[in-house]
């Protein structure tokens, strides 16, 4: 008796334990298209993502845990990042003519060989990695969304934050795209802190995007860099990338959780379902 009573005490345990692992930030960036394989001393200039006005100083952090992420998962090439681009183009008094370029591809998705030529010269990479503009927004979530089926109030009150930013890696000497995909990471919080067995203790509000936007950066370009790098081994001095496995880095501080598929519920028998 005293041990079907452990084991049912357990088993609720870990029922109650598995409403409270929705919350979190986890990577979903995706690769769309792949054929790059890189080499010992390639070189890969991060080029200057646009700024969005409602979004201050985005981009330029979303830059920085690029160069940060590539150089971690890819310790053998050289990168560039956004502002020694910029001073390279600038000094060959190519600032226009970038302008003209990047705001073509940006709408066409074509490279025009007139104008990327000089501009490939004066930076001097082997490949360009072209973020777009990020997408960063929030939307409430319905119970039904996040497969909970606790105390209706409380899942209501989830919310679903979402970055992402699209990206191509060019081939600055065949001007072909060798690399395509973007970055991705999804936090969902609610005020729910903790369940217990018959009470939810509730936070006093909601948290604020910039209390875990950071993370989320983090997440997304370690995410990209990952794409990028999946399959390829550390190569030997000069030698190509192979379809070797790489034992890749981990994520850091960033927490990550696997949501239940949409649409599954999870029953809390001590809050009641909605």
């Amino acid at each position: 008796m005293q041990s079907k009573l452990l084991g049912a005490t357990i088993g609720l345990a870990v029922i109650l334990a598995g409403c409270t692992s929705i919350a979190g930030t986890r990577d979903k960036s995706s690769t769309f298209q792949r054929s790059v394989q890189l080499r010992d001393g390639d070189s890969i200039a991060v080029l200057p993502i646009q700024e969005d006005a409602g979004m201050p100083g985005l981009s330029s952090k979303i830059e920085t845990a690029l160069i940060v992420s590539l150089q971690s998962q890819f310790p053998w090439i050289v990168l560039l990042d956004a502002q020694t681009t910029v001073a390279q183009v600038a000094s060959h008094e190519l600032i226009g003519s970038y302008g003209q370029w990047r705001a073509g591809y940006e709408f066409t998705g074509m490279i025009d060989h007139a104008s990327f030529d000089p501009i490939s010269t004066a930076i001097n990479a082997k490949y360009f990695l072209v973020v777009h503009s990020p997408h960063l927004a929030g939307e409430k979530m319905r119970a039904s969304d996040t497969g909970y089926a606790g105390y209706i109030n409380d899942a209501n009150n989830r919310w679903r934050t979402d970055l992402q930013f699209a990206a191509e890696l060019i081939d600055a000497r065949s001007k072909q795209i060798a690399w395509k995909g973007d970055g991705h990471a999804e936090h969902i919080h609610s005020p729910k802190e903790s369940n217990y067995l018959f009470f939810v203790v509730i936070n006093d509000r909601n948290s604020e995007m910039p209390e875990y936007v950071d993370e989320m950066i983090t997440a997304a370009a370690q995410g990209l860099a990952r794409q990028i790098g999946a399959g390829q081994a550390i190569p030997s001095k000069g030698a190509p990338i192979g379809p070797a496995t790489q034992a890749f880095p981990p994520q850091g501080p960033t927490r990550t959780v696997d949501l239940p598929p949409s649409g599954s519920r999870i029953r809390c028998p001590s809050l009641g379902a909605d």
